[in-house]
């Protein structure tokens, strides 16, 4: 398999090119997919310049940049690192408690996942979930069209915040759809298809 969600990216906008002419592009990925539809649109954008639409259907968390570097300031002629102020231990115990209770539960689950599957699937399994926590986003000159299922307006625990990042790397304002559909069936949805085409009309 590929190794990373860039490598994913260019074979599909290879393919991609082969059949377009011109006019807007419109691209729509649901879940895991939403790494590599996002680096598409990217990709595709800066080629074709091309008005470009994006939708993710109940998209996967996109990891943050690396932290940049801490300020630093000259103190007497020496130059000293700013470290920001922290709360207090009996202050940080509790989060972290929870945090690392979370991330137990995660693995378990997901290496409970892994041997329910063929050596062959698993290989692939680890290598595209590796794929998408390596993977670094930039900015997108594009607009972005974010659809949730019910169980994810529930499940995703840091759902707020995955918004904020989302709306960090695109130049217009996300819009953001709430459904009433399950995640297993939201796209037999009548609301997803009349919210999709609502965009989609007036496009050609």
């Amino acid at each position: 398999p590929h190794v990373s969600v860039d490598e994913m990216a260019e074979e599909y906008v290879e393919e991609f090119n082969r059949v377009y002419e011109s006019g807007p592009i419109s691209l729509i990925s649901v879940r895991g997919g939403s790494h590599i539809a996002y680096e598409m649109a990217c990709r595709l954008r800066e080629v074709h310049e091309a008005d470009t639409l994006l939708f993710l259907i109940d998209p996967a968390w996109m990891q943050p940049p690396a932290p940049e570097p801490q300020s630093r300031g000259s103190v007497g002629g020496v130059v000293a690192e700013r470290k920001p102020v922290r709360p207090s231990l009996l202050f940080r115990l509790p989060r972290y408690i929870v945090r690392q209770l979370r991330r137990m539960t995660q693995a378990a689950v997901r290496e409970w996942g892994y041997r329910s599957m063929e050596p062959g699937q698993r290989r692939v399994a680890k290598a595209v979930r590796n794929a998408y926590l390596s993977y670094v986003p930039r900015p997108l000159d594009g607009r972005l069209v974010i659809l949730l299922s019910k169980r994810w307006q529930t499940a995703r625990l840091n759902l707020d915040k995955e918004l904020v990042r989302w709306q960090s790397l695109v130049s217009h304002p996300v819009e953001v759809h709430r459904l009433e559909a399950d995640h297993s069936d939201i796209l037999l949805s009548s609301d997803l298809a009349s919210i999709v085409n609502s965009y989609l009309d007036g496009r050609e």
